[in-house]
């Protein structure tokens, strides 16, 4: 019986602590938040906020941008249009405070205007809660363990097991610079670029935006 009810509380614990790490992690891993997210239905610009700190408080994020920006600049003293606009390819760390782990690439836009001599960036990600096909090997691939690759793979086709049967709300978060160019997508369906592209210059225009050369470390 003291046996039984020594296992009963280990298993009581493990639950308890299992429940507290996840409300933890929602709490304060923008990217495990996404997650929680799909179960209510209800993301908000918090979200796209928290993740667009997490973006920008990454170097290799940050010199992407300020490369992209030189690039433009560099091109208009060379006679080149006052635009520039490109695609690019970045890894993004999904672990908190720099540490080792799971990471993605995100596809971001970004596009650089020159006004008055002044250059003004903006940029835009779009990642999201969606049925990905190739999620399972990528995250797996990532894990040097036998059992660590099967977990991600049962995770990974878990969630869009969900996501069929509609448990799971799907949505992409459109992710830029400010506010005022950032929303949620519910569906898989994102902010087209030529749309996010329109509304930057119309406020690069009035002079509204940031250089990622001058102040790279600001939100």
């Amino acid at each position: 019986m003291m046996s039984f009810l020594s296992r009963y509380r280990y298993a009581l614990g493990g639950v308890l602590s299992a429940v507290l790490l996840a409300v933890i992690l929602v709490q304060t891993l923008p990217f495990f938040h996404m997650a929680w997210d799909t179960f209510t239905g209800s993301p908000d610009l918090h979200l796209v906020q928290d993740v667009r700190h997490v973006l920008l408080d990454q170097e290799p994020f940050r010199k992407m941008l300020a490369g992209h920006e030189k690039d433009a600049v560099r091109r208009h003293l060379r006679g080149g249009p006052p635009a520039y606009q490109m695609r690019h390819l970045v890894r993004v760390n999904l672990t908190p405070f720099g540490l080792p782990g799971f990471h993605d690439v995100f596809a971001v836009r970004v596009r650089t205007d020159i006004v008055d001599g002044k250059a003004y960036t903006s940029f835009l990600a779009r990642p999201g809660v969606v049925f990905d096909p190739n999620a399972a090997s990528f995250f797996s691939g990532q894990c040097e363990g036998s059992l660590c690759k099967s977990l991600i793979r049962l995770l990974v086709g878990t969630g869009h097991t969900l996501l069929a049967w509609g448990v799971l709300t799907p949505y992409r978060m459109n992710i830029t610079e400010m506010d005022e160019t950032s929303s949620i997508s519910i569906g898989t369906e994102a902010i087209s670029t030529s749309a996010w592209s329109q509304k930057s210059r119309a406020l690069h225009q009035k002079q509204r935006g940031r250089s990622f050369i001058e102040d790279p470390s600001q939100p």
